[in-house]
């Protein structure tokens, strides 16, 4: 896997002075067209190869499934003019976007605003800034692809419904919308207790209600709607067909198939 460059930069600049300094001194530099890493991007905790190794891995396997949707769909990434990335973080799927798609016609969304400053800057796309209520979400482009990596797996059934509705409605016609959920496996491997001792606490009750309703969802501790949420392929088909008024068709699921992790699913809306 690639080397980085300068890539223990990472974390000497104390937190809370990075926001207010040049780009060079609080990203570190990856060889090619990737673009830098930011100093506190939360998705690369540590300062090694392997940590490296595996945060771009997790890039790579998002774009590797959105061109696979894409070719489900009839499409390829030369039929991608605008992209949505939601939630964009520091780039860590987005540099992978950038290598395909024309920059200008990316954008990077993230209630972090400091992550969508950071990619507007490093990577030349627009930018959003995303708020928790979903009704004030817009965006600057009508998207021929949606990428929402581990959102969905996060969010109250309420909210994911809400964002299934506002993301449909934001596809062109034939764009397609590729998003990750957890799905039963969650319950095995890697499973509930890798998300903390409060899911190790609550994982039977949560299993019960999953077998029962098709999902479950339990908040963070002192969280009111960003948690752990898990669904079932079939939850997952007849939500979408009965709460979106688009016409979405399903083109392509692949069960872990996100770094051997999170659901893939893959919807085409239809003309």
């Amino acid at each position: 896997m690639m080397k980085v460059k300068r890539f223990l930069l990472k974390r000497v600049v104390p937190r809370g002075l990075h926001s207010s300094l040049p780009a060079l001194l609080t990203t570190s530099t990856l060889p090619g067209s990737l673009g830098g890493v930011y100093c506190y991007d939360q998705m690369l905790t540590r300062t090694s190869q392997s940590a490296l190794d595996v945060y771009l891995a997790a890039g790579k396997s998002a774009l590797d499934n959105c061109e696979a949707a894409l070719a489900a769909a009839g499409r390829t990434f030369k039929d991608v003019r605008t992209c949505l990335d939601l939630p964009c973080g520091h780039g860590r799927v987005l540099r992978w976007f950038c290598t395909k798609i024309d920059p200008a016609g990316i954008t990077a969304c993230e209630i972090d605003r400091s992550a969508v400053d950071f990619c507007r800057r490093t990577f030349g796309v627009k930018g959003v800034y995303s708020s928790d209520d979903l009704n004030q979400l817009t965006f600057p482009d009508a998207y021929d692809l949606i990428w929402v990596g581990s959102l969905f797996t996060h969010l109250d059934p309420a909210r994911c419904v809400a964002l299934w509705r506002k993301l449909s409605a934001a596809l062109r016609p034939g764009g397609v919308l590729v998003f990750t959920t957890h799905g039963e496996s969650c319950f095995t491997r890697p499973g509930l207790p890798a998300y903390g001792r409060q899911f190790r606490e609550t994982g039977d009750r949560m299993k019960a209600e999953y077998q029962r309703d098709g999902y479950c969802y339990a908040p963070y501790e002192g969280a009111d709607y960003y948690g752990i949420t898990v669904h079932s392929e079939d939850y997952v088909k007849k939500t979408i067909a009965r709460e979106v008024p688009e016409r979405m068709e399903l083109v392509r699921f692949a069960p872990r198939g996100w770094a051997d992790h999170q659901d893939v699913w893959a919807y085409r809306r239809t003309a």
